[in-house]
């Protein structure tokens, strides 16, 4: 098989692997999709990516090449930061449902797992900014021309006279109810 022409499909004994190892180890969550990407060049080595999403919004990506007739995992993301491999994690993608297997699984699961909190805050403060974005849009009024401004700005000041006049009734009343008790004090 050509280096070239990576053949990874879904019903790949790695993938299925994989995905039933990482749904055993990352309960209550679980994978929901698998998508596998075109093939492409990454550190001068031809890698086909494959994404496994998880129902509570992670994802991990491993990226595989073809190595002396099997699939090798070259490289490895959780929500797109990469992931350093050691020797164990590479060879045991090479025997499946081996030691050095389960061991890389279940590292990714422990990871994905201890995230989750890290994960949801993150998402709740994406949403949070969007939300913000979005209602300081909604305040901007369109633009206007100047006759417009100056009816808007005449309304707001006849508002403004109408508060004074308020302001200073009620001062009047205060004041009117302080006159018994002032005459008291001079007495």
């Amino acid at each position: 098989m050509a280096k070239s022409n990576l053949e990874i499909k879904k019903d790949n004994a790695i993938i299925k692997a994989f995905k039933k190892r990482l749904n055993l180890k990352v309960k209550p969550q679980k994978v929901i999709n698998v998508d596998i990407g075109k093939g492409k060049r990454i550190g001068g080595v031809s890698a086909k990516p494959v994404l496994f999403a998880l129902d509570g919004g992670q994802t991990v990506t491993l990226f595989f090449r073809h190595k002396d007739e099997h699939l090798d995992l070259f490289k490895l993301h959780v929500n797109n930061t990469n992931i350093p491999l050691s020797s164990d994690d590479i060879t045991g993608f090479v025997f499946i449902n081996d030691k050095p297997f389960d061991s890389t699984v279940d590292r990714i699961a422990k990871q994905i797992i201890s995230n989750q909190s890290k994960f949801e805050k993150a998402q709740a403060k994406k949403v949070a900014n969007a939300k913000a974005k979005d209602t300081g849009s909604s305040k901007r009024k369109a633009p206007q021309n100047n006759t417009q401004k100056l009816k808007t700005l005449q309304a707001e000041l006849e508002q403004l006279d109408n508060e004074i006049e308020q302001k200073e009734a009620i001062l009047e009343e205060k004041k009117q109810e302080l006159t018994p008790y002032s005459q008291l004090k001079n007495s």
